[in-house]
């Protein structure tokens, strides 16, 4: 099950979308004097360096 507001990996999304989504989102918390905090990943090369032999034996 994906969220919602999902990006990522998912068609008729973009990342235009997603700071659209954040964006508003955050106006309407620091409307109402709330601090907004974020943790931003992007995992979808987060393997790419690892030596795939490694990770193989690794699994074994």
């Amino acid at each position: 099950m994906l969220y919602e507001y999902q990006s990522g990996l998912r068609g008729s999304f973009s990342t235009d979308s997603c700071l659209i989504h954040l964006s508003d989102h955050k106006r309407g918390q620091t409307s109402k004097g709330l601090f907004i905090g974020m943790i931003m990943l992007d995992l979808l090369k987060a393997f790419d360096t690892v030596d795939r032999a490694m990770g193989v034996e690794s699994m074994d």
